[in-house]
């Protein structure tokens, strides 16, 4: 039995992060009917979840039903019961997730889906406080490792040996994103042929793993507390880069000209 998490994510929007996953997602569903497959949609605008749901008006009005359900079976559903007292949990009273063929008959079974909703940014503010209460000390590792233990639970052990897990995260570093990416094993970064994709990777390598491009900049850092410093602080894993992907690959040219530049900055 295993579980491997990927995160799909660049600080910097419009990269084709979710198109990207989206793709990877029902692809390896397709060629691994035997593995469970969950998608779990981390970005409020809920892309990802309206493509599998059907796309469109079809698959934006079933996400608002999903979204506006008593049982609320969505990440917004889990992040609302995380916050009521259940941030230690080992198991569900209910699932999250939804079979997306179900709804999608274009989708394979082995497919399942933790949509996304519009309210996740909303919750913030109520995370933040949440993670540095004063009354449990544990409170950041247990909100930051939740995500893992939520594939866990939602892990169908009777049905499949496997689960692979595919998020879709928001581009803002936010709490709800730092909590995909420490439960993740690996980062999947899509990227641009341009300058302004560079420095979302640089960002992105500050804010997760305290690499800073100066002396200067890293001497500040070591004064304040920072992502990095609480993941060490409470002895957790960060993921590993599992892949720049570099968007707009042509068949027939390969890898654009303004591509090997940017790849030979990076590599710097």
């Amino acid at each position: 039995m295993s579980i491997d998490i990927y995160s799909f994510y660049n600080n910097k929007g419009g990269v084709g992060k979710t198109t990207l996953c989206f793709n990877a997602a029902t692809l390896y569903a397709e060629t691994h009917p035997d593995t469970q497959v969950l998608v779990i949609d981390m970005c409020p605008q809920a892309n990802i979840s309206q493509f599998l749901l059907g796309g469109g008006r079809v698959g934006y009005r079933t996400n608002q039903r999903i979204q506006s359900s008593a049982t609320r079976k969505n990440i917004v559903g889990f992040m609302d019961w995380l916050l009521k007292g259940n941030s230690s949990f080992r198991r569900l009273t209910n699932p999250f997730r939804i079979s997306v063929a179900r709804y999608n008959q274009n989708i394979s079974q082995n497919l399942y889906l933790i949509a996304g909703d519009s309210f996740l940014e909303s919750l913030s503010l109520a995370l933040n406080y949440a993670v540095i209460n004063p009354a449990n000390i544990k409170a950041w590792s247990e909100y930051m490792t939740a995500i893992r233990r939520l594939c866990e639970c939602e892990f169908d052990v009777e049905k499949y040996t496997n689960m692979v897990v595919f998020i879709d995260c928001n581009p803002s570093f936010s709490i709800y994103t730092q909590m995909a990416l420490v439960s993740s094993d690996k980062i999947v970064i899509p990227m641009m042929a341009d300058f302004s994709s560079l420095e979302g990777i640089k960002s992105l390598f500050m804010l997760l793993y305290g690499q800073y491009p100066s002396a200067a900049l890293q001497q500040y850092a070591d004064g304040i507390i920072t992502f990095k410093s609480q993941v060490e602080q409470f002895k957790l894993k960060l993921p590993s880069i599992y892949e720049f992907a570099f968007n707009n690959y042509t068949i027939k040219d390969g890898v654009a000209t303004a591509y090997d530049s940017i790849r030979d900055e990076l590599t710097v």
